[in-house]
């Protein structure tokens, strides 16, 4: 568990990842925050501050303002919802091609499949369409051969 505002301990080793991780909890515990109380808090200065908060805003995490930040507003439609989607599709973007990637191998001409949806099946359908459409191209040329008698 992550520490609260109160018991929050600032490591001045600490990476950009696990302070951007507990600016998320700041903003989700106190629901507001100010880029001063986030410094302080963090002992870091504001400019970090200001463009963590502005990565954590580009992947739907947060919603900046100016001088802080607040949660995200939670929809199921509209670009709120839309937007945690795409910033999702950017998290372990290398895991989930190596995923995509085993997965189409997988895949032979004329299976069928059912694909749910998901970040990963995302990226996973540009590697299967690879496959379906080089299968269809040969059946495409098959289909239009001079041996064929269609």
């Amino acid at each position: 568990m992550r520490p609260n505002c109160e018991t929050l301990a600032f490591d001045s080793t600490m990476r950009p990842a696990a302070r951007r991780d507990l600016i998320v909890d700041l903003v989700r515990e106190r629901q507001r925050v100010t880029v001063d109380f986030l410094a302080d808090q963090l002992t870091t200065s504001r400019e970090t501050i200001r463009r963590d908060l502005t990565e954590l805003a580009a992947r739907g995490l947060i919603n900046k303002f100016h001088g802080g930040a607040t949660v995200p507003e939670v929809s199921g439609t509209g670009p709120k919802a839309e937007g945690s989607f795409q910033a999702r599709m950017q998290d372990h973007l290398r895991e989930k091609r190596t995923v995509a990637k085993r997965a189409a191998a997988l895949v032979s001409p004329g299976d069928i499949l059912f694909i749910d949806t998901g970040t990963t099946t995302v990226i996973f359908c540009g590697r299967a369409l690879q496959i379906i459409a080089a299968h269809c191209d040969h059946q495409l040329r098959l289909h239009r051969s001079d041996d064929n008698p269609r």
